[in-house]
């Protein structure tokens, strides 16, 4: 592409996007293909390759992830859940608008949806699975929504 190793270091994660046809549809659908960070350990323009193939899982260790856990004062499991949950929320948040509330992608829904993982956290919730669904109950009671599931 003509860049330089080194315009790297001043990016933190590389998102690759491309299209897909699921189901064999006409209408193509963009989709994540890979998830990247820079390796600051291994120098400029070094990748370590998070996420790829559509299989959702993390295939190694992430930097990024690590100084955010450090950053936060927490282990690295307990941020990547917390990173789960942020992303379990913000899909509760898209499935909503989906349904006919578009105002759900809002920023007063983003403040919302912090604000929630942020009283969660002060109560002492660490399990990411019940706080989505938590905000799941709580975005249909605003919303008005029978079914976010």
């Amino acid at each position: 592409m003509g860049i330089s190793k080194e315009a790297f270091m001043a990016t933190d994660i590389v998102v690759t996007m491309g299209l897909s046809r699921p189901g064999g549809s006409s209408h193509p659908v963009r989709r994540l293909v890979e998830l990247s960070e820079v390796s600051r350990q291994r120098g400029p323009g070094e990748f370590n390759l998070l996420l790829g193939d559509g299989d959702g899982e993390l295939r190694c260790a992430s930097e990024t992830i690590a100084r955010i856990a450090a950053s936060w004062g927490m282990e690295y499991q307990d941020a990547l859940d917390n990173i789960r949950a942020r992303a379990g929320m913000r899909q509760a948040l898209i499935d909503a608008a989906a349904r006919g509330h578009g105002e759900c992608l809002g920023p007063e829904w983003t403040c919302r949806c912090n604000e929630f993982l942020w009283q969660r956290m002060d109560e002492g919730a660490v399990n990411a699975v019940e706080v989505v669904d938590d905000f799941r109950r709580f975005v249909q009671g605003r919303t008005g929504i029978d079914d976010l599931y």
